[in-house]
């Protein structure tokens, strides 16, 4: 009998992370607008499962918006916001403000693109795609947390 399927914040978020990059790496698609939207909506999906991640390693009932509703799949979970707000007041995590800007401009995107429409001239798509997929993961990835996709540079760690 073969083990259970198991996904986690974690490894979903690596996975929508890496399909983003290699949208952006790799022209196996050939037109750029569906790359470049794909990889958008992959790195926003990686920047939400990685701040809910890290709201889980400091309780997993903070990832639920109603905290009372923990562990119940039919609840929803945390939007981008709160899930900032509870990690800058309860999760010990500094944001600059250019990093909750960053942020909520993807979310915002990523939004338009979902559901309405996202006109946007080729370097921004490009420029908030690339964002994206390394500088903001650097915000949540810094508070002391052990990732094994990402090794921190400073003595603390």
């Amino acid at each position: 009998m073969s083990p259970p399927v198991q996904f986690d914040l974690l490894s979903n978020a690596i996975d929508s992370l890496t399909q983003a990059v290699n949208l952006l790496a790799w022209k196996d698609i050939r037109s750029d607008q569906a790359r470049l939207k794909h990889a958008i909506t992959n790195a926003a999906h990686a920047i939400e499962l990685l701040l809910r991640e890290r709201l889980r390693r400091v309780n997993a009932a903070f990832v639920w918006e109603n905290v009372d509703k923990y562990p119940s799949l039919e609840a929803r979970t945390v939007t981008i916001d709160t899930a900032i707000s509870r990690l800058k007041n309860i999760g010990d995590v500094t944001f600059t403000g250019n990093d909750e800007k960053n942020l909520r401009s993807l979310r915002t995107t990523r939004n338009a693109i979902e559901h309405y429409e996202a006109p946007a001239l080729r370097s921004q798509a490009d420029l908030g795609a690339m964002q994206s997929s390394g500088s903001r993961c650097h915000a949540i990835m810094t508070a002391g947390v052990s990732w094994p996709c990402y090794r921190r540079s400073s003595a603390r760690g």
